[in-house]
């Protein structure tokens, strides 16, 4: 595991080549990452404060496809609409409200959002790729525009609002006809 503080100090690329895992309290910026961007595959930020609040740095990561921001403070997440690469992300108890930058990577087949204050779920509708959704302990209480989602296998929606989930069994019954 490598901090943050050592991304800072320039790590020649061979360090970094490893590199998965990034956690701590707070560091200056992600800015780092963008020099090394073929070497990084997974990332998981967990409970990172970044001082510039800025994601825009993942977006030059072109083998980016397995992304964890957990128990983050960071607020904007529209730079995550560049990551065209991600299958999975797992955005759980971090402070994203709006789905829409989400909405834009077509390649994801796994999203988690637990314990998020997510209340729309329409900018979704459209990611075919999309086999597992997790919304646990979330303020979701409408999941209609999952209805398209051909390929989903797993929705999770312990401690949600949702009250009707007959829709998506029908939806899933006629797919097969």
């Amino acid at each position: 595991m490598l901090s943050m503080d050592a991304l800072q100090f320039g790590l020649s690329i061979w360090r970094i080549v490893g590199l998965t895992f990034i956690s701590g309290t707070s560091c200056e910026s992600l800015t780092p990452l963008q020099f090394y961007p073929t070497y990084i595959s997974s990332l998981n930020l967990y409970g990172i404060k970044l001082l510039d609040n800025n994601l825009f740095p993942l977006a030059h990561c072109p083998k980016l496809r397995t992304l964890g921001i957990i128990k983050s403070s960071i607020a904007d997440f529209v730079p995550l609409s560049y990551c065209f690469n991600l299958t999975t992300l797992d955005l759980s108890e971090s402070l994203i409200e709006d789905l829409t930058p989400i909405g834009k990577l077509e390649k994801l087949e796994s999203l988690f959002l637990n314990g998020t204050k997510i209340v729309d779920l329409s900018p979704l509708s459209s990611l075919n790729s999309l086999q597992i959704i997790s919304l646990s302990h979330s303020n979701i209480s409408e999941i209609s525009p999952l209805c398209s989602l051909t390929n989903l296998k797993v929705l999770h929606l312990s401690f949600t609002q949702v009250e009707n989930v007959i829709f998506l069994f029908f939806s899933f019954f006629l797919s097969f006809f």
